[in-house]
């Protein structure tokens, strides 16, 4: 059966297709091999989309019919198009494709080059956050002083008491990745804007989350750290694989220092989200029960994600693990300048 039988004349993916060939018959640029690239890829999953049946999504998995409620008034909550309609498996291939999309490389040169001139790429690098003030203390005083503030116990104490089934292997693994995905978006944040969050701030976690703007998924961490650094090098204020390399390391001491370091993050995200017009709906999708849940997981599965987190930051390979090329992309812009 042909891919273009299967799927579904008026399905998400046809429409992104056909969104995409509009604009290569218009700009004549490269749209018709991303096209190519997304069809490839689309071979490999079994595509039977029917538009009347509904996707799950939010925290496990536990969500559905959200967004038809609420589209109208939020319809740029998420990234993806059709939530409701999209299934699992095509978000990260329609994800991949936007970001191949929206990939700019002048900015991407721009921000390379120029960085070191730039006061809040130097002071970001600079910049204390509380797991590292937390960890000279720690070394300090030799033993583990770990305390939420009143206002973090506060926030605890409102949270909704739930009790959840119990989680599979995989449902445990899948939850913790999504939290990693939610902690590197704020990390990075809270790096750009040393501690003070800001009206951006809300948009720019949602943005660089692929759980948060695309209802994506992960199967380790790996996956994880190559969706954040394609996201960071394609829309935030800084996009430098330097600041994303450092928020990788940065997120694998949190997650070294156990589950109250990242719930700490989470509250604080929660709290960012809290004061969005419309960003507070993301709490209810996922960072609401990602509070609650992790409060009742054992220290050893947030130990163990911490190890593979470091084995990401020291082993992410760049020119391997970027689908774009952007050796060339700077080798070009150096002979230029010559």
């Amino acid at each position: 059966e042909m891919l273009g039988e299967k799927i579904e004349k008026d399905s998400p993916l046809n429409t992104f297709l056909g969104s995409m060939r509009n604009k290569s018959e218009e700009t004549n640029t490269e749209s018709d091999s991303a096209i190519e690239t997304v069809t490839e890829q689309l071979k490999s999953v079994d595509i039977n989309i029917t538009t009347n049946v509904h996707q799950v999504y939010g925290f496990n998995r536990s969500m559905t019919n959200f967004f038809h409620a609420i589209q109208d008034d939020f319809p740029e909550l998420v990234d993806i198009e059709h939530p409701e309609t999209t299934k699992i498996e095509e978000r990260s291939i329609l994800r991949h494709a936007r970001e191949d999309e929206d990939f700019d490389e002048e900015r991407f040169i721009g921000d390379l080059f120029g960085a070191d001139d730039d006061p809040i790429y130097t002071s970001a690098l600079k910049f204390l956050p509380h797991w590292k003030v937390k960890e000279k203390i720690d070394k300090t005083s030799k033993s583990d002083k770990f305390a939420f503030t009143s206002e973090e116990n506060e926030q605890l104490m409102s949270l909704p008491n739930k009790e959840y089934l119990e989680f599979t292997e995989l449902e445990t693994s899948r939850c913790l990745l999504a939290i990693l995905d939610v902690v590197l978006a704020y990390a990075y944040d809270l790096r750009i804007t040393q501690g003070e969050s800001n009206v951006e701030s809300a948009w720019t976690i949602r943005k660089l989350s692929s759980t948060l703007s695309w209802l994506d998924e992960f199967e380790n961490a790996q996956e994880v750290g190559e969706a954040f650094i394609h996201r960071v090098l394609t829309y935030p204020y800084m996009r430098n694989c330097d600041i994303g390399l450092q928020v990788i390391k940065d997120v694998g001491e949190i997650f070294a220092q156990g589950k109250r370091t990242v719930l700490r993050c989470l509250l604080q995200t929660h709290q960012i989200f809290n004061k969005s017009e419309s960003m507070y709906l993301l709490n209810r999708l996922y960072v609401t029960d990602m509070c609650v849940w992790l409060q009742k997981l054992d220290d050893a599965s947030v130990s163990k994600l911490a190890y593979d987190i470091k084995k990401v930051a020291d082993e992410f390979n760049i020119a391997e693990q970027i689908r774009w090329n952007l050796g060339k992309l700077v080798n070009e812009a150096l002979c230029m300048s010559e």
